[in-house]
């Protein structure tokens, strides 16, 4: 049974920097009405001895020497309040001491090519008669009252509320100066450089900040608000240790640096952080967390880095492939967990940023300790998510279990698997829009009793309408359905998730707009007041849920068509017709059908009618009298009446009217053909033209 015993005490939540520089800047500059400038907001972590934060350092100038305001603020990470306020105007009747020290920079030891650079001592004790002692601040600064004194005196050790650096050869660095009390007032440490001063320094400097390290990330963290006494050059090679009470470190010597530096200080003290925390540690859980103190704080994988020469480092948690079970020594197996954490807070970066992730590492690591978890083993692992979970239910997953899960199997400490989405697919994963795809989601695990729930998001709910949920089924891990799907003008990307818990699949799908491939007409040339059939063709197939197709006509005084028509799903074309106007001359007239941003054309000629036929009846007439002539249009004649010329090619026997009109609307007209009386038989021919040209011989009789 996956469960956390009641006696481990779960800590509070992880701190998290909600407070951005831009908004500490805003709460310091509105705590002083008048300010005029002030400094960048520097992320630090603060204490007042007892109680430690995250926070914005800010300080603010009002820049008025009549009524000079220079505060130091101190704002909360999280919550944005002022924890401490601090003056930086210093009047006639206080004397300011600063206290600086000659310390190895960066996380390298001290060597000639990485020597002692200066800064101040923040933390340490300066001692005033007969005011006693005070704490330097951040910037090594210490306010003393003059009371009425020429001369001050001051003495400072290298000891402060949480160490004390211990020369075991007897040679502690301690400073006394005595001058006047108007005059600016320095402490300097270790101004001759000399490696068993450095050490010193560096001990004491870096166990005041492990220790800050830890109670700002839990503020309640028990048993390490204590002066722990730091021992340094003692007269071996090669180590560092902790016995319990104290931190002790080594000179150089037999190859290797001496030990009091950065990454080492902090591995020292974790052990200490350790066995204040925890109920009953075993050796690799001691030596794999004090790895990951020094990991978390420097934010940096190696341990002991340049220990025994350039590129000899100790341990490096980044390219530790130790596996759960581990049979080797504390150090060794300690790295299956340092490892282990290393590998997560990769995923945490890459998932939230390098700060907010390592603030969460740190939280899950400090408290992790305060769980006291028996072993380094996958129970470890559960540990962990129960610190990261947010409902109270880790069966479900947490808010970072992937991470979790893939940073601890990678060194074989997997979680507890939960439900997961194996599979989110869409067939096909490429539609035209009113397409209605089938849709499959499957689970690493069967439903229970309820089913589960897998909820969606879609980037474009109004062209594909997905549910905002379904329900896997009890006793099945697969759920499958359609969703239905609308008409698009263009190529368009659709981005789904599926969630169950807290995992995610992500799926792309594209919809397509429908294609017109062609428009054809036929005939592709009429005559005005006849019609044309229309084909437009698709391709793919209509969806079903079918499509108005829009058409249009460039003329359509003289070539018109339906402003839509309706294609029922699956069709691959559609026919529609196209009416024509009888026209007094031959025009064109572009047919367009289109949907979305697809479109295709046919183009249609419509031409003004011409004469079709032309006929005598009868064609045998006795001269004197009259024959009637008829015209014929190919199509009905536009408005106006179409004009058909007449000819007689001997009028002095057979006479016709010069022109003869088919009305509007019509296709034929009659004529009368008069005949002069002749004594032979005579045969005349008439002509009719409009486009074309149609002949009748007449046969006229004596």
């Amino acid at each position: 049974m996956l469960v956390v015993p009641s006696t481990k005490p779960v800590p509070s939540a992880a701190p998290t920097r909600t407070i951005s520089a831009d908004r500490a800047l805003e709460i310091a500059l509105a705590q002083v009405p008048d300010a005029r400038s002030a400094t960048e907001p520097e992320y630090v972590i603060w204490s007042d001895g007892f109680a430690s934060a995250y926070a914005w350092m800010v300080i603010v100038d009002n820049e008025n020497l009549q009524n000079p305001v220079r505060n130091r603020y101190f704002v909360d990470a999280v919550s944005g309040r002022i924890l401490e306020t601090k003056s930086e105007i210093y009047y006639f009747d206080d004397f300011i001491i600063n206290v600086q020290g000659f310390r190895t920079p960066g996380t390298a030891p001290d060597t000639p090519s990485n020597p002692p650079v200066i800064g101040p001592m923040p933390g340490l004790e300066v001692l005033v008669p007969p005011t006693g002692g005070r704490f330097t601040d951040a910037s090594g600064n210490v306010a003393f009252p003059i009371d009425g004194r020429l001369i001050v005196s001051a003495r400072a050790h290298l000891r402060g509320r949480w160490a004390k650096a211990v020369d075991v050869e007897g040679r502690d660095e301690v400073l006394f100066a005595s001058q006047q009390a108007s005059l600016p007032f320095s402490l300097i440490f270790n101004q001759s450089q000399e490696e068993h001063i450095t050490a010193q320094v560096n001990a004491f400097l870096h166990t005041e900040i492990v220790h800050n390290f830890a109670k700002a990330i839990n503020p309640a963290y028990p048993g390490i608000d204590i002066q722990m006494p730091a021992n340094v050059n003692i007269d071996s090679s090669c180590n560092a240790f902790y016995n319990g009470s104290s931190i002790n470190f080594f000179r150089a010597s037999g190859g290797c640096v001496n030990t009091a530096y950065s990454s080492v200080v902090y591995h020292e003290y974790g052990h200490h952080i350790v066995a204040s925390g925890h109920l009953n540690p075993t050796g690799d859980f001691h030596e794999g967390v004090a790895d990951i103190t020094s990991m978390l704080l420097l934010d940096d994988p190696i341990i002991g880095r340049d220990f025994a020469g350039p590129g000899n480092h100790v341990r490096n948690c980044s390219t530790s492939n130790e596996q759960y079970p581990c049979n080797g020594g504390s150090h060794q197996c300690g790295q299956v967990i340092c490892g282990a954490f290393y590998d997560t807070l990769v995923g945490l970066k890459a998932k939230w940023g390098n700060n907010p992730a390592l603030d969460l590492a740190r939280y899950l690591y400090l408290n992790l300790i305060l769980m006291s978890p028996p072993a380094i083993d996958p129970d470890i692992t559960i540990d962990v998510l129960t610190l990261d979970d947010d409902d109270g239910d880790i069966m479900n997953g947490t808010p970072n279990y992937a991470e979790i899960n893939e940073g601890f199997t990678a060194h074989n400490l997997p979680a507890p698997p939960v439900p997961d989405i194996t599979q989110f697919t869409f067939t096909p994963v490429e539609f035209v829009g009113g397409f209605s795809p089938t849709v499959r989601v499957t689970l690493n695990s069967i439903a229970g009793g309820g089913g589960e729930v897998v909820t969606f998001t879609n980037s474009h709910p109004g062209i594909i309408n997905m549910p905002a949920n379904v329900t896997v089924p009890a006793g099945s891990s697969t759920v499958t359905f359609t969703v239905s799907s609308n008409p698009v003008s263009s190529d368009t990307v659709v981005t789904l998730t599926a969630t169950h818990g807290v995992f995610t699949r992500e799926l792309i799908v594209v919809v397509h707009p429908i294609t017109i491939r062609s428009v054809t007409l036929d005939p592709n040339n009429v005559v005005g007041g006849t019609s044309s059939t229309g084909t437009v063709v698709f391709d793919p197939p209509i969806p079903d849920s079918g499509a108005t197709i829009n058409l249009s006509s460039s003329n359509p005084a003289v070539a018109s068509v339906p402003a839509t028509i309706n294609v029922p799903g699956g069709a691959t074309s559609a026919n529609f017709t196209v009416t024509t106007t009888p026209t007094s001359s031959t025009q064109n007239a572009r047919i367009t059908a289109s949907f979305g941003t697809s479109s295709a054309f046919a183009d249609l000629t419509v031409q003004t009618p011409s004469l079709f036929s032309f006929v005598v009846n009868p064609r045998t007439v006795q001269g004197g009298n009259s024959t009637t002539g008829t015209v014929t249009l190919n199509g009905p004649a536009p408005a106006g009446g179409a004009v058909v010329t007449l000819v007689s090619l001997n009028p002095s026997v057979v006479q016709v009217p010069s022109t003869v009109t088919v009305p509007a609307g019509a296709t034929t007209a009659n004529f009368t053909i008069n005949t002069s009386p002749v004594t032979s038989t005579k045969q005349v021919t008439v002509r009719a033209s409009r486009y074309a040209i149609k002949s009748q011989a007449i046969t006229v009789t004596p």
